[in-house]
This record gives C-alpha cells, structure tokens and sequence, in this order.
C-alpha cells in the first residue's frame, strides 16, 4: 500500500530523465556581516539603518547625520546594503531585517552626508565591474536621489530591458521613483528630458510619462503629447497623464498640446475618449466648449458625463448638465468678448489710473480665455506707476494662470517693494513654491525649453 507513494516520493527527488544539465540554483548574495567588513563598522551602521525603521521616530533626521559620521570606509557597505537590501544583527535574538523605504531614505541620505560626488563615483566604479538586478536597482535608487540632470540617460539604460525581452516590472517601478525623484529635485531636468527622450525606447517611454504625471510639472507637457504623436498608441496614458501634469508655462507647448488633442479627438472612442476630454478642460480650451455642449446629449453616459466636468471645470459654474443652460452661458460669454474685450485691453494702456483699475478688476472676475487675459494684464508689469503694477500682480494671482509666471519672476525684482512682495506672493500662489523673494530658483522654474 505504500509502494505508490514511495515511487512518487523517489520521482520527486530523482534528477530529470530529459537532461544531464545540473540544476543551477540562484546564488544569495552575501550579507553585509559576510563581505570582510570591520565588525565594528557593521554593528554601528545595522545600529542607525535599524533606529530608522520607525518613520514616526523623533531622531530619524539625526540617523543620516550619524552615517555621515562614520568616513569614507562606510561607503561600500552602505551600497552594498542598498543591494542586499538586509540589515543585519546587532544583538542576540534579533532578526535580520529586509530594508524598509524608510530605512532606504536613511542610507541614500547618509550617502549624501558622506559625499555625494564620492557616492556617486563609487557606484559608477561598481557598475562598471557588474550590473545584475539587485545593483542596477540600487543604481537607480541612487541616481535618482542624489543624481544631477546628467543622469537622465544612465537612469533609463538602467532599466532598458535586453533584445527581445519585456521590460523588467522592478527595474521599471525603480525608474519611476527615481525619475520622479530627480524630476522634482532638479530645476532643469524636465527641460532636459524634452530635449533628450527620442533616445528613450519605446518600452520605456510610458514610464517617463508616468513620471511626469508624478511631480505633476507642466513643463513636461511636451513630452507626454510629442511622444503620442510620434506613438498613438500613447494616447490613452497621454490623456490620462495631461489630467495631472497640467498646462506647460510655454505657451507654444498648450497649442500644440490643444491641436492634438482635437485632433485625436474625432477618432477616439470609449474610456479613450473620455481622458481626451478632460484633458482638453485641464488645458483650458476654450476652442473645445461648443463640442463639450453639443457632446453632453450623447448616448455615452461617460462621455456626457467627461464633458459635463469639463464644462464646470473651466467655466468654475455648478450647472446641471443640461445642453440649454450651458449654450446660454457660452452665448453669453462669446457676446462679452465681442464687446468689452477689445476696449478693456486699450483701457490697460490708458494715462487714467482710474480707467486702468477698472479695467483690471474686470478683467480679474473672468474665468474663459483667463490665459490670454494674463498674458495681456502682464504688460502692466512694465507700468510706471507702482500702484498699477502692484495691482496687476494680486489680479494675476486671482487669475491663477501660470502663463504669467515669467513676468512675476522679473516683476518680484521690482524696485518698489510693495510691487516686489506681491509678485513674489503671486508666484508662490500659482506655482506652490515657497522659495525666497531673490531665490534664483524662480528663473529656473519657469524656464520651460533651458536644457
């Protein structure tokens, strides 16, 4: 009665008939207390990474700090821990921990305390000897976290997959991270990355886009609709993604953006769409208001409910979706600018403060074109009275378009103080930066095309 299960058993373990290969096992890499490092050495540095495992710890920003302290010999076992991602023991009875995020933020930083050039060196030297997964991912999680905008490329070489593969979902995840990571760190990195993302594969191209959606940076706008145009099989991400990088601070970079979208639009059906839609009202197209009304009695439920949104994203209105009521208020927005636009730009240059004030908080209440009416207020900026200029800067900020954003950069250096601080109050509001009032960073914020 045993024979059968016996012989089950003994096929089990018996090697494979089909073939004399041996088995090839994967090989554990080396634990840090493994590799000939000073004991010593190890036990003070799995004592701080193992204090950060706590993210709500009070002296977590005190543990990088520590790491920095220990020099130079420090940083080949904190690589090498970046790659085995295991802490080890430091007294008996402990268990050896898989490296938390937050434990991975207290090694890269202390990295940066010990020398981020020298950190950055090391693993150019490391990658150089091999590149297998475990250290291409700590190449990642490194060059996005202490990386300048030349890394850009050796980011994406990382994760490229080999001739014939798929793309390697870890590797992928890392370089969203880290992407996003040096996106949000480094001023000119997402110009950088509009110049230079022909040469990213095509399997590595969404995540690029994803990245930008990410840091939500409308200088990436570029990117993400050059790189449907060239792929439309792109459109879908693309869509999805404008929704929240936004309108790009390069005027030129929203038309294009505008023109695609319309254009994709008359092809696109379903869920596609739908993020068509939206993305065209994240981008405030006016030119799409009358297609938003018509579409709201369409036999889509999702799309007369997309062009609803996009009818009170851009008009700040709660109407019902009701097809009259919206043709009303745009009847009625379209008579406006056929009447008072005109004259109260020509106010804008009037000798007549009076005429000028007026003309601004009229200007200020409208919600349509709100863009080109920025652009048009920013001449004020150059004003010889203060108070004009003054007043120009708080109805752009009322406005909310980041078109103006180049201006109030140059007006925050105005030299009537009152002017200076409301522009700088300006571009806090519109861009959510809080750099200080002469901060250089504000030129590299709005600059959309510097690599």
């Amino acid at each position: 009665m045993f024979l059968v299960p016996l012989l089950a058993y003994a096929a089990l373990i018996a090697p494979s008939s089909q073939s004399d290969e041996p088995v090839v096992r994967p090989v554990q890499p080396l634990a840090l207390d493994e590799r000939g490092y000073p004991a010593e050495l190890v036990r003070e540095i799995a004592t701080i990474v193992r204090r950060a495992r706590d993210p709500k710890a009070e002296e977590r920003p005190r543990l990088a700090a520590a790491l920095g302290k220990l020099g130079s010999r420090a940083f080949d076992p904190l690589l090498d821990l970046l790659e085995v991602r295991k802490v080890p023991v430091v007294v008996a009875g402990q268990r050896v921990q898989t490296l938390s995020v937050y434990q991975e933020d207290i090694v890269l930083e202390g990295l940066r305390a010990l020398g981020t050039s020298n950190a950055l060196r090391h693993m150019d030297r490391r990658l150089a000897e091999h590149g297998d997964k475990r250290r291409r991912l700590a190449a990642l999680a490194l060059f996005g976290r202490l990386g300048e905008r030349d890394r850009l490329a050796k980011l994406f070489e990382l994760a490229e997959p080999e001739a014939d593969q798929p793309v390697d979902r870890d590797l992928e995840d890392e370089l969203r991270e880290s992407l996003a990571e040096l996106l949000r760190r480094e001023p000119f990195a997402v110009p950088k990355l509009n110049l230079t993302w022909r040469s990213v594969s095509k399997e590595l191209l969404p995540t690029a886009i994803f990245a930008l959606g990410d840091v939500r940076d409308g200088r990436g706008l570029a990117l993400a609709v050059d790189a449907a145009a060239l792929h439309p099989e792109l459109l879908p991400l693309t869509a999805a993604q404008v929704a929240v990088i936004g309108r790009s601070p390069d005027a030129d970079s929203n038309r294009r953006a505008i023109l695609h979208l319309r254009d994709a639009l008359d092809s696109a059906e379903g869920h596609v769409a739908c993020g068509v839609v939206r993305a065209l009202a994240v981008l405030e197209d006016d030119g799409s208001v009358q297609r938003w009304i018509e579409l709201l009695t369409d036999e889509s439920e999702s799309l007369r409910s997309a062009a609803h949104w996009s009818l009170v994203h851009l008009s700040k209105l709660e109407y019902s979706p009701t097809p009259e009521l919206w043709q009303y208020w745009w009847d009625g927005e379209q008579a406006w600018f056929d009447t008072q636009y005109e004259p109260l730009l020509a106010d804008l240059e009037s000798p007549d403060a009076g005429k000028v004030t007026a003309a601004l908080r009229a200007l200020a209440t409208r919600h349509v074109r709100r863009h080109d009416i920025a652009r048009e207020i920013t001449r004020v900026l150059s004003d010889e009275r203060p108070a004009l200029r003054k007043l120009a800067c708080d109805v752009l900020r009322e406005l909310g378009s980041i078109d103006a954003l180049p201006e109030l950069a140059l007006a925050r250096l105005d030299e009537d103080p009152e002017v200076a601080r409301a522009a700088w109050n300006a571009l806090g509001s519109l861009s959510g930066r809080a750099f200080e009032l002469e901060s250089p960073e504000w030129e590299a914020l709005v600059a959309a095309r510097e690599p």
